[in-house]
């Protein structure tokens, strides 16, 4: 019998063939695993940036807001609609507790205007706070007229302003309440951002 000898063509088309469909195959299942990536990532971005919407404003947010506070008669009192919004993270102290409260549970996005009392706003006015200093101790350079905001230290050294009510060549009176004291606020806010506050 003949011996059966295996041909090995160096030109193989088969051969060729077979390498390149195999190439292929690698190829297809790179760029599948490649685009499955991508897809989960958008899936997880997508999902982060619905759950920042859905994030409420409250303990352990930071939120970026436009605000203004009125009188009740519309007076403006301060506002910075046509400015820079405000940063802040709620209790850091830069916005007073009661208005901080008034506006949880809000999200990004929604709009309130809110009356603020005084017992959550800036106290009722308390009469022990306005007091008759002698006009002697007052800088003989200070030109005195009512409704001028002076600047005192306490007993620990602490800045209070104080605002003259009236004065004589005796005494001066100045009250020492808030200006805002004993009012109602009018606080209007519109929420621009709400993320989670940063731990340190």
């Amino acid at each position: 019998m003949a011996a059966v000898k295996n041909v090995c063509l160096r030109n193989n088309p088969i051969r060729k063939i077979v390498l390149i469909n195999e190439k292929l195959g690698l190829i297809n299942l790179i760029c599948g695993t490649i685009l499955m990536i991508g897809y989960q990532l958008a899936y997880l971005s997508f999902k982060e940036k619905k759950f920042m919407r859905n994030l409420a404003l409250g303990p352990g947010t930071r939120v970026t807001l436009h605000f203004a506070l009125r009188m009740r008669d519309g007076e403006l009192i301060d506002s910075n609609f046509e400015r820079e919004p405000a940063t802040f993270t709620v209790g850091d102290g830069n916005l007073l507790q009661g208005f901080e409260q008034a506006i949880f549970g809000l999200q990004e996005g929604d709009r309130k205007t809110v009356v603020i009392k005084p017992e959550h706003g800036f106290g009722q006015r308390n009469p022990n706070n306005v007091q008759e200093i002698p006009r002697g101790q007052f800088d003989a350079g200070v030109t005195l007229e009512e409704g001028l905001v002076l600047s005192f230290a306490d007993a620990q050294k602490t800045e209070l302003p104080g605002v003259v009510k009236r004065f004589n060549d005796d005494v001066v009176t100045v009250d020492f309440n808030h200006p805002l004291a004993g009012r109602d606020i009018v606080f209007e806010v519109a929420i621009l951002k709400i993320e989670p506050a940063q731990v340190h």
